[in-house]
């Protein structure tokens, strides 16, 4: 195993970290895309050491100061709380977090995003026949009520592809 792929957790944060790995690659996460939450995990635990807090304090607040604190120490990836939502829902479901701060989707291209990503993840068995993501697109421009994935923008499409090889390539 490459040595990018193993990643130490210390801090409030280390009991959860194994259970929060396994979690991740059930939801189809790569090795890499696993790795990469575990890095932020780490972060956010050392974050948390020195602000002198556990991990049942990590309120939206402190999950913005964190992200602020990454931006300005030059991160240039996994920058805000959504980049955070998949181990804040984690930590909800262990009951770690008492309020739920994950953040939903409301928009119709969030909506359609999140179909295209789960798509991606259920093909990924043998045997399946993946469709281009032009084919998928004319799917999502079909499907729902007039108005909602029907008015998603040129910029949107190119998220999709843009997101297209997070999702399938870590």
């Amino acid at each position: 195993m490459s040595d990018r792929l193993v990643v130490r957790v210390v801090g409030p944060l280390a009991p959860y970290a194994s259970a929060f790995d396994q979690e991740l690659r059930s939801r189809g996460y790569t090795k890499l895309s696993a790795a990469q939450q575990l890095r932020l995990m780490a972060h956010l635990s050392q974050w948390l050491v020195g602000a002198g807090l556990g991990a049942a304090e990590l309120t939206p607040e402190r999950v913005e100061a964190f992200c602020v604190t990454r931006r300005d120490e030059g991160y240039t990836g996994l920058r805000t709380a959504k980049a955070l939502a998949p181990l804040q829902a984690f930590l909800h479901e262990q009951g770690v977090l008492f309020e739920p701060a994950v953040p939903t989707l409301v928009s119709a291209e969030d909506r359609l995003l999140e179909r295209y990503r789960n798509y991606l993840v259920g093909c990924r068995r043998p045997g399946c026949s993946w469709l281009s993501i032009r084919d998928w697109w004319g799917m999502g421009l079909r499907s729902g009520p007039p108005g909602s994935a029907r008015s998603v923008s040129a910029s949107f499409q190119a998220e999709v592809c843009r997101r297209q090889r997070t999702w399938c390539y870590g």
